[in-house]
């Protein structure tokens, strides 16, 4: 008893953790995030930003500013780079059926709004979703030049002061 005389009882809080059959009641943590609509995301395929294939073979950009056979994973982690919400999915271009992957980039915010100026549109989103690409090989390739040659300056070298020993 309290010293004003009432007695103070435990309160119990039921707080819902999930519904029936185990569905996820409202507002509990762990209700299911909303679905997103990859319908209205832009398709790139490899091809179309591929310096390999002609205008007829499915290339879409210049040739100038296309890369040499990208792959999904680099369009992808190309399109991350530049803030852009990606998706990979598992499908193949229409005309060409041997290549595999495609990626969807999604151009506009909730509002309508594009998420940068300089990527308002598909055609600039390619130019630069390739050459980040470009970049990106190019950075690979001189630090796989730098570490042969570290590899081969480490080969030649012969350890100092030691002495063959004799069996």
């Amino acid at each position: 008893m309290s010293e004003s005389g009432a007695q103070v009882e435990d309160l119990e809080v039921k707080i819902p953790v999930a519904g029936p059959a185990g569905v996820a009641a409202a507002g509990s943590p762990k209700s299911p995030a909303p679905k997103l609509d990859f319908k209205v995301w832009r398709c790139i395929y490899p091809a179309y930003i591929d310096s390999t294939r002609g205008k007829s073979g499915g290339r879409k950009i210049p040739l100038k500013d296309a890369v040499a056979t990208p792959n999904v994973q680099e369009m992808a982690v190309a399109a991350r780079s530049l803030n852009l919400p990606v998706h990979i999915e598992n499908k193949r271009l229409p005309r060409d059926p041997y290549s595999q992957g495609r990626i969807r980039v999604r151009l506009l915010d909730s509002f309508g709004k594009p998420y940068s100026d300089a990527l308002s549109t598909p055609l600039k989103v390619m130019k630069e979703i390739a050459s980040v690409i470009k970049k990106a090989r190019a950075v690979a390739e001189e630090n796989a030049k730098k570490a042969s040659a570290a590899a081969a300056a480490s080969a030649t070298a012969s350890p100092a002061g030691k002495p063959n020993k004799k069996r």
